[in-house]
């Protein structure tokens, strides 16, 4: 068996929230801190995760990362995206 599959499992993630976000040109998206964890993943193109006091992390096509949202973070189209257009309260 997969170990990450055996770590999801050990989660016993459920759904509260699902969205698409098609974007494109210079965008941001704000996440304000919730407490749960998110699964966000690239389908096509490219972002940047960004939390204050690390690194963006560059996420490409079919990459997916969990996110412990107990922090604001960002997902943007690149690191210069100064304000953030939108912002999601979960």
């Amino acid at each position: 068996m997969d170990p990450f599959v055996d770590f999801i499992q050990l989660l016993r993630p459920q759904a509260t929230l699902w969205s698409r976000v098609e974007a494109s040109g210079v965008w941001g998206l704000s996440f304000q801190p919730h407490g749960d964890v998110l699964f966000c993943w690239v389908e096509q193109g490219s972002c940047q995760l960004i939390r204050q006091g690390s690194e963006p992390l560059a996420m490409g096509t079919n990459d997916f990362v969990l996110v412990r949202a107990t922090v604001p973070f960002v997902l943007a189209s690149s690191d210069a995206v100064g304000a953030t257009m939108w912002a999601v309260t979960l």
